[in-house]
């Protein structure tokens, strides 16, 4: 929250700014404050603590009517983009890093805003309201961080600005195996991306001792893309490649493009995935058919990839089209 704000509301609580410990919660009474609820109506809620946090890189966030907001770069505001009207909190700094077009939420509505980067640095100061994950910031919509975010970023405050990108983590529900508790599923989310699309999110499973299951989940995305590849994926060598099976046995699969003739045929479970399937070397090339076809996009919106000239049905030319289109937004 702006701190010429926040200082008035300290002066009229009681409360002297200059002799607050930093990120020491004070308790608030008889006080609220505005935001909206889940229906976008503005209501009060009460304000439960007060705190000081340490100076940061100043940040100001100008909406096109007028609204302003001074805060650090890891203050969040609550927007949508433009594009996908997905609606989320996102960094102040990640948000004027972002190649991809946002709204704010203000007192006013939806607007269009810009952010800048000001010399020196801001004292920030914060509150924790009732109930509520959010509060109106200078008439802008912002996330509540009484006690900071939740979030460690390694190596320093200096760190969310500086870098070129920022990956959060988040725990998810516990993997259990025969009554045991084995690992944890992970998202990652790309909060911060100079080199490519920011926001982007994915899932993966961390097994205690063991780290990341890769086999696992290359098979989870073989399998997802194989479910919408109705006659299979078909290689340079005109054979079908496909993973079936919809039970606990799987199915992988070879079959002759041109004669309709079963040439491989292989039943596991997920966990045998690596070991019968990833591991042989004769169905190696099959596998990278199948990641080739997964993980290149052909849909000519996809992330503003054109594909003028380009046979899609070719994965290199698909493959030497995106690399291209990616070096021109990194230069």
């Amino acid at each position: 929250m702006q701190s010429g704000t926040m200082r008035q509301l300290f002066k009229d609580i009681g409360l002297n700014f200059e002799n607050m410990e930093i990120n020491q919660p004070i308790p608030v009474d008889g006080w609220e404050i505005q935001t909206f609820d889940k229906s976008g109506s503005l209501v009060w809620k009460r304000v439960l603590n007060a705190v000081r946090k340490s100076n940061a890189p100043h940040m100001r966030v100008t909406t096109n009517s007028g609204l302003i907001l001074d805060c650090s770069p890891d203050h969040k505001l609550f927007v949508e983009s433009i594009q996908t009207k997905t609606q989320t909190y996102q960094e102040v700094a990640a948000l004027m890093e972002a190649s991809e077009a946002f709204k704010v939420l203000t007192i006013k509505g939806w607007e269009n805003f810009n952010i800048q980067h000001l010399d020196g640095v801001i004292e920030i100061a914060d509150i924790e309201v009732e109930g509520e994950h959010s509060y109106l910031s200078n008439g802008i919509l912002s996330h509540n961080t009484m006690y900071g975010d939740p979030t460690t970023t390694p190596g320093g405050m200096a760190i969310p600005y500086a870098s070129s990108i920022r990956i959060k983590l988040h725990g998810g529900k516990q993997i259990e195996h025969n009554g045991r508790v084995i690992g944890i599923q992970v998202t990652a989310k790309t909060i911060k991306n100079k080199v490519a699309k920011p926001f982007r999110e994915c899932m993966f499973q961390i097994h205690f001792g063991k780290g990341i299951v890769e086999h696992e989940e290359l098979f989870d995305l073989l399998r997802q893309h194989c479910d919408t590849a109705k006659e299979g994926i078909k290689t340079p060598d005109n054979k079908l490649v496909a993973i079936t099976g919809t039970g606990a046995w799987k199915n992988f699969t070879v079959t002759n493009a041109k004669t309709g003739e079963l040439e491989t045929e292989v039943k596991f479970y997920k966990t045998d995935f690596d070991s019968k399937v990833l591991s042989i070397p004769e169905y190696k090339k099959y596998i990278d058919a199948i990641l080739d076809s997964a993980l290149i996009m052909r849909d000519n919106s996809a992330d503003h990839i054109t594909y003028t000239g380009v046979n899609t049905d070719s994965d290199e030319e698909v493959r030497a089209a995106a690399i291209n289109q990616a070096e021109q937004e990194i230069s």
